[in-house]
């Protein structure tokens, strides 16, 4: 075949050419990528053949999922059941085994070979078995490898094997040699060209409405947006699908400024001029958007969230319009806009975006975080200094420690700064104590000047509250820790010495990240807090 078709057309081709001529006892089908592809292909194409016939005959077909048949007896039955269904179908009369008496056909390999013996002659017509993720056979059944291979030649009958894996067969094969080798259909992925050619032609050409993010004169548009996300995403992700998936949760936000431009336009005139952006705006609108297509593929490919959730809470309000783009560098950062989704923090005169998932915590969330990140990206000898307080300055924290500059030149030689290391890791009682150091300081105070009023009216009848309140506000801190590790901001790390009183656990976020949760929680200079900030 011509090195020009793409991996569909080449698969396409090599299922023709099996079904017209005569079926190889044993085929098995390799696809490292996605099995999805050769699943629907082979499954369309004997459909399509059972229901028209081919050149050699009718045929009957079976199609079994590895994972369910974690037995040899649960194998034989559903196969034998499948084509029962099939012959009995197809015939005035009843099959050859009785549907009631099918088990006694499955306590062994010989009486599986005279079922499928009867059926064939019965029906007059070969049996096809497509066995998906057969990888599972080798520990669950590992002594059907050698039968499957040689199935046709057991039962003497027109009967083929084909396995679809992720797995090629030299990693499956047994190593007794046992098993004949098979016909090997290799499938390519895609490259980035088949793969934006591929999602090119998904856009649909039907023109439901002007205002459509799929109307047709979006199509230009549409195929910078795929090479756009096909740059970001192909460097985790190959599978066309699932870019297919990400870019049809993406597109409609990605064209919602146009279509509000264009909708105040028909509003305002009669007659209005409705173009696309010109190459400048392009540039911008897709440096805007590319923040969301890696937010999409972090939330969308695991399938952390839905599509219609993500769509929901990303989609930007309708007097958001191209102008408005173009002035600014982020979907997270809009200003002069109230948008729930997106947050906008500047930090030493860059933008600094917060995802909408960490956005949407709570503000003892937001708290601990930034505590993690600073347990960290210090040393736990210098939490005494940077968080420790004196009784002669009014119970308010001691001051920094100076930056990295700053204490390399007093030794005499220069360090790495943490922040270029990575994070550290740190005990559950380390940050437990940071986040009461950071809240003390921050938080109580806005809290304290709401209350004064009441505190002067209760007098000391609050004591017991209070005391009741900080231990509710440990369990709170506790519980929100475990729910921040589930989502995937702070990583609990298993040691072995570790014992079980002593969690330890590593932050997630970025220094951008935290600077902006800073900034939010009113924590002007987070720099005070690090050990080696930058100068």
């Amino acid at each position: 075949m011509a090195d020009s078709q793409g991996p569909r057309t080449r698969k396409h081709e090599g299922i023709r050419a099996i079904k017209a001529n005569a079926v190889p006892g044993f085929i098995h089908v390799h696809s490292p990528i996605s099995i999805r592809h050769s699943r629907e292909i082979i499954q369309t194409l004997l459909e399509r053949g059972s229901s028209q016939g081919s050149e050699n005959g009718s045929f009957l077909y079976v199609y079994l999922d590895g994972i369910q048949c974690f037995s040899s007896r649960l194998f034989y039955y559903r196969i034998l059941e499948i084509l029962l269904n099939q012959c009995n179908s197809n015939s005035e009369h009843e099959g050859p085994i009785p549907l009631e008496d099918l088990k006694q056909y499955t306590f062994d390999l010989s009486n599986f070979i005279r079922a499928l013996r009867l059926i064939s002659h019965k029906c007059n017509a070969s049996i096809i078995i497509v066995i998906e993720r057969v990888e599972k056979f080798k520990e669950s059944l590992p002594e059907l490898w050698t039968p499957l291979s040689r199935l046709n030649e057991l039962a003497r009958i027109p009967l083929s094997v084909i396995t679809i894996s992720r797995a090629s067969w030299f990693e499956l094969r047994p190593l007794d040699g046992s098993a004949i080798d098979p016909l090997l259909i290799n499938v390519n992925p895609y490259n980035k060209q088949d793969s934006q050619t591929y999602l090119i032609n998904l856009f649909p050409s039907r023109l439901d409405s002007t205002l459509s993010p799929y109307n047709p004169s979006f199509k230009p548009l549409y195929s910078h947006f795929i090479a756009t996300l096909i740059n970001i995403c192909t460097v985790f992700l190959v599978d066309e699908i699932e870019l297919g998936y990400i870019a049809s949760a993406c597109w409609p936000i990605f064209v919602q400024p146009i279509l509000n431009q264009w909708r105040l336009q028909m509003e305002q005139s009669d007659n209005p001029q409705l173009t696309l952006p010109d190459e400048d705006a392009r540039i911008r609108l897709t440096k805007y958007f590319s923040p969301l297509i890696s937010h999409a593929l972090e939330m969308l490919y695991p399938r952390t969230q839905h599509i219609t959730e993500f769509v929901r809470e990303n989609k930007l309000p309708e007097d958001i319009y191209l102008s408005d783009i173009l002035q600014t560098s982020s979907i997270f950062q809009i200003k002069n806009k109230d948008i729930s989704t997106s947050h906008s923090r500047t930090h030493g005169g860059r933008d600094v975006p917060v995802p909408p998932h960490i956005q949407a915590l709570t503000t003892i969330a937001k708290y601990i975080l930034v505590a993690a990140f600073l347990a960290s990206h210090n040393p736990p000898k210098s939490d005494l200094k940077l968080f420790g307080r004196s009784s002669n300055e009014k119970g308010r924290r001691k001051k920094g420690g100076g930056t990295v500059k700053s204490r390399a030149v007093s030794r005499g030689k220069a360090k790495v700064p943490q922040r270029l290391l990575g994070p550290i890791t740190f005990p559950l009682d380390r940050l437990v104590a940071i986040v009461g150091s950071i809240m003390e300081e921050y938080y109580e105070e806005q809290k304290n000047t709401e209350s004064v009023q009441s505190d002067d009216e209760n007098g000391d009848d609050d004591v017991n509250a209070k005391d009741i309140e900080m231990v509710v506000r440990k369990v709170q801190v506790l519980a929100t820790i475990t729910e921040l590790v589930n989502q995937g901001l702070l990583d609990r790390i298993a040691s072995e010495k570790a014992e079980l009183d002593t969690m330890t656990y590593k932050c997630t976020i970025n220094q951008t990240c935290a600077f902006a949760l800073a900034r939010e929680l009113g924590i002007e200079s987070l720099k005070d807090y690090m050990y080696d900030a930058e100068e």
